[in-house]
């Protein structure tokens, strides 16, 4: 994904991609998090980081202009639904893409070769802005939401034009 981004001449010093741990604290506990409070307290709340797996930012010299979209990477789609769905619709809130990057078996077969989709693909395709699929093949279904990785740095190049 980092050398997809870095290769693609349009982004070269306007995108940077980075891990959550990279992440200075500003972003981890500001756009990248909510405020919630605990039962029954009144006075403090808590942060609740969304400790995405990755984020690419709009960049300006070494200034960070904007967050464009937040990436979770997982090789299954079923352990994040839950905590995907909140945070997509808090981040989208704030201007922000979701996506999700995976090698899950199920969302490239119904990419591939279409079919009746399953509850997990449906759910991927309304929750998700990209769900980006380790291949080369061409896919046909559902590709307003399922795109190979290689077209990541085409999706941030058109995100990058929209404010």
């Amino acid at each position: 994904m980092l050398q997809l981004v870095d290769a693609d001449p349009r982004l070269k010093g306007q995108v940077e991609i980075k891990r959550w741990n990279e992440l200075e604290r500003e972003l981890q506990e500001g756009i990248l998090a909510e405020r919630v409070w605990q039962k029954g307290e009144l006075r403090e709340p808590v942060i609740a980081p969304s400790e995405v797996d990755m984020v690419a930012l709009q960049v300006e010299g070494k200034e960070i202009r904007r967050v464009i979209a937040a990436y979770s990477c997982k090789s299954s789609a079923a352990e994040r639904y839950q905590q995907d769905l909140f945070w997509a619709e808090r981040l989208r809130g704030r201007g922000i893409r979701f996506c999700f990057v995976t090698l899950d078996e199920v969302f490239l077969r119904y990419a591939l070769r279409g079919g009746e989709a399953s509850k997990g693909v449906r759910l991927a395709m309304a929750l998700y802005d990209r769900v980006y699929l380790f291949t080369t093949e061409e896919l046909h279904h559902g590709t307003a939401v399922f795109q190979p990785i290689n077209n990541i740095a085409d999706d941030l190049a058109k995100w990058l034009e929209v404010l």
